[in-house]
């Protein structure tokens, strides 16, 4: 339990070094935020189990997958420039399912998280059961674009990187 303290106590400072307040309440959704990090991805930072073998062709490949998420997110942004400011913001909301097909468990938080990192989708939970992600999307009339942009971009970037 004592080697989570060290990992808990940094992400948390960098939590209050991103909002650049240390007033009580940001100090402990910091530590929420960190606590909820470190659970969600303990097995990878924590447990020592490396997401795979390290070569010349993984690296290219996280090259191409970071300028891929910049992309993404610029996109993001775009589209809710127009959300925001359409004539009726927030009107088409909604959850949305997407299917995790042959992703593997670190494979679909790698891509939960992308997915969350453009503005317009955030990722609620993953039903290991059902095995699809649940998404609360802004403007939920574009789920199956969504859902067919998370699988190419799975396919076609993430995979090779991230299975």
């Amino acid at each position: 339990m004592t080697r989570w303290v060290g990992p808990w106590l940094l992400l948390t400072c960098v939590f209050l070094l991103m909002v650049g307040n240390v007033d009580p309440w940001n100090v402990l959704v910091g530590a929420g935020v960190a606590a909820a990090l470190l659970r969600w991805s303990g097995r990878w930072l924590m447990d020592g189990r490396p997401p795979g073998k390290l070569g010349p062709r993984r690296v290219w490949g996280f090259g191409v997958l970071a300028l891929a998420v910049l992309a993404d997110v610029v996109r993001g942004t775009w589209r809710m420039m127009h959300v925001i400011l359409g004539p009726s913001p927030g009107a088409k909301q909604g959850v949305v399912e997407v299917p995790l097909g042959e992703r593997t468990e670190g494979g679909a938080r790698v891509s939960a998280l992308v997915a969350s990192m453009a503005p317009g989708s955030v990722l609620l939970d993953i039903d290991w059961e059902r095995r699809v992600m649940r998404f609360h999307m802004v403007d939920a009339s574009r789920a199956d674009e969504f859902r067919a942009d998370m699988e190419r971009f799975y396919r076609e970037r993430q995979r090779a990187v991230f299975p």
